[in-house]
């Protein structure tokens, strides 16, 4: 193992007109949010050497040859232990960009709790031909159901076609614990708004324009960061806002890896906010 590190092949691209010295400088731009959030949680790498346009791998194990500076956390599960990275400095950041880390997943746990989940994602999924306007009206439909149920949220888009709806809860309840809830959630969304959203997984199937995803919320599963690149044309970044700016926008937004793209650095809402003891064991009744 090694403590330094080199940069190398700085002028590669990764994303088209957009090369790896690029992504360095967005990252630490983007560096004093993404580490706050990211504290203490595991990490899920989307890699791609050589541009989005070559073969890619997700890597959760760090390999032996990462700098020794990198922390790290040892999780054991099934007989399988994986090594995953945390991040905590901007040495970290520079490594993410010249390892061409073209995507930043998390768990939404961090390791002193890591089966009790700090926050909970609704992802909605809509059809390629849903105007921004329509599935933008149908995130502020489930944000206002979640206020009347005792439950602050945030928007994230996701840098691709969706949102994340985003609930940060106190890590009080277990990922198991908590499925009653989000089971629950997910049949009275589909059931108050059927001509909106859908559950079913076959897409060839689905009647209504939006899908409505909850099945990240589990254990080892992992969500895109805000500000994470995306594995995408024109190096697209996710970004969180505030419910005020997410209204204000009159069409989907972009904001890139490049410069003149970058995204304006809101700080992420840290809400302490425990679930209502009434949808706790919510499929039983």
């Amino acid at each position: 193992m090694t403590s330094f590190y080199k940069l190398s092949n700085l002028d590669k691209e990764l994303w088209p007109k957009i090369t790896k010295k690029d992504l360095i400088n967005y990252l630490l731009y983007v560096g004093p949010v993404l580490k706050e959030y990211l504290k203490e949680k595991p990490l899920a790498l989307l890699r791609a050497p050589d541009g989005i346009n070559k073969a890619s791998f997700l890597q959760k194990n760090l390999p032996d040859f990462a700098p020794l500076t990198i922390k790290t956390w040892e999780f054991k599960h099934q007989e399988r232990i994986t090594r995953f990275m945390l991040l905590n400095s901007n040495q970290d950041l520079v490594y993410l960009g010249n390892q061409a880390c073209v995507e930043i997943h998390s768990w939404l746990s961090t390791i002193s709790e890591w089966d009790k989940p700090c926050e909970l994602v609704i992802d909605l999924d809509p059809k390629p031909e849903v105007e921004y306007k329509y599935w933008q009206q149908a995130a502020f439909m489930i944000y206002e159901l979640l206020l009347k149920i005792g439950l602050s949220s945030y928007p994230k888009l996701t840098g691709r076609k969706g949102i994340h709806i985003m609930i940060p809860l106190t890590p009080q309840y277990s990922y198991k614990e908590l499925s009653p809830f989000l089971k629950a959630l997910k049949e009275l969304i589909v059931r108050l708004w059927p001509d909106l959203f859908t559950i079913e997984l076959r897409k060839d199937k689905r009647a209504a324009p939006i899908f409505l995803d909850l099945g990240q919320n589990g254990l080892e599963k992992t969500v895109i960061a805000p500000y994470s690149p995306r594995f995408e044309p024109h190096g697209p970044v996710a970004i969180s806002l505030s419910w005020e700016s997410f209204a204000k926008m009159k069409e989907k937004p972009f904001w890139g890896v490049k410069k003149k793209d970058w995204p304006p650095l809101n700080m992420i809402p840290t809400l302490v906010q425990k679930l209502p003891d009434l949808f706790l064991g919510a499929d039983n009744h």
